[in-house]
């Protein structure tokens, strides 16, 4: 009995120093399971961002005015600071070399593809809620162009607390996030809760410019067209001709400011009205082009990697088959009726120079 009676006291003991130390270890080291690293499109910003392995956080937005994005993860929610270098009402003071700066928090959903988040301006607690997507994942480490090459907000990693045992407290120190006494309820999904506030952004928030002035140095992607001689008796023993080209095209700017610049030509078999071929090659610095895939991809049914080349994914849109990948530092995207015959088009340009 006696025996028995040492045997429960040595059994409970491990039980509690099993328990405390997986206390500590969840109150010590964060769970970092997915990378959230990425080009996220949201109501609020168009932002990418990259993650590094502490769970520190480094992006862009809006180059036109200089957007850039700080902060850390912690079990994941991300508590961020952002800064701008244009804007309607600038705040009273200054931070990280800008006037428009202010606070975000985005909880990501199960597998990172989705977040809600809130942000504020000026210090003021983040209540204006938006959502959001990821276009395309980043890996970790990624390098982010900063436009302004003025500094990346950041925060302290120790002044966001990690959530506690549940049925505790926990305080978070992140400026302008939860509440004047800095306390919120050690629920997640509480964490960043706030007043909802209103509806549309406030007109001190810098908007996405519909015109961005960036500079203009892009590889014109007509060059990347093959010409329809290319496709002559190598591609189903037929003679080809151009139908339409758009080679002319001017320097346009997604809604984060990037330029690129796009050419587009559709082939027919000579006399005939089928197949039509078309390619549009995309050419623009590497955040650019992944924010045109990742949209390519997100109007794909079924879209799927293709090992044709690295990078390569596949699907269909309005009944054709369609086929993105990257070649001689551009983007390109063919489409025809079939997949045998676009996969053969492929080859014919990714064997041109």
């Amino acid at each position: 009995m006696k025996q028995w009676y040492r045997f429960c006291i040595v059994l409970l003991a491990a039980v509690a120093l099993f328990g405390f130390a997986n206390y500590a270890a969840y109150a010590k080291s964060p769970p970092y399971e997915d990378n959230y690293g990425g080009i996220w499109r949201t109501d609020w910003e168009d932002v990418m961002f990259s993650m590094d392995y502490d769970g520190l956080v480094t992006g862009a937005f809006d180059a036109g005015k200089g957007g850039r994005l700080g902060g850390v993860v912690r079990v994941e929610t991300l508590h961020g600071v952002w800064a701008a270098d244009q804007g309607q009402t600038p705040c009273s003071e200054e931070r990280w070399g800008s006037r428009y700066w202010g606070d975000v928090v985005m909880v990501f959903d199960y597998g990172g593809n989705g977040l809600s988040g809130k942000w504020g301006a000026c210090g003021e607690p983040p209540s204006t809620p938006f959502t959001g997507r990821r276009l395309k994942m980043l890996e970790m480490n990624a390098t982010i162009p900063i436009p302004s090459g003025k500094p990346v907000p950041s925060l302290d990693p120790d002044s966001v607390a990690v959530p506690a045992a549940p049925g505790s407290d926990y305080v978070d120190a992140t400026p302008g996030i939860g509440g004047p006494e800095g306390t919120v309820p050690a629920d997640p999904d509480q964490a960043v809760a706030a007043d909802v506030g209103p509806a549309e952004p406030p007109a001190d928030f810098p908007t996405l410019p519909d015109f961005a002035p960036v500079r203009s140095a892009l590889t014109d992607p007509a060059e990347l067209l093959p010409p329809d001689t290319a496709l002559d008796t190598v591609l189903n023993g037929e003679v080809w001709e151009i139908d339409a080209l758009v080679d002319k095209e001017p320097e346009r700017y997604l809604s984060v400011g990037w330029p690129y610049r796009m050419a587009y030509a559709s082939y027919l078999p000579l006399g005939k009205e089928q197949p039509m071929l078309d390619v549009r090659v995309y050419t623009g610095n590497d955040a650019a082009l992944k924010i045109i895939e990742g949209t390519g991809r997100e109007s794909l049914r079924d879209a799927r990697d293709c090992g044709i080349v690295e990078g390569a994914f596949k699907g269909t849109e309005y009944g054709r088959f369609v086929l993105w990948f990257r070649h001689n530092g551009a983007a390109l995207r063919l489409s025809g009726p079939d997949e045998p015959l676009v996969q053969k088009l492929a080859r014919i340009l990714l064997d041109r120079s």
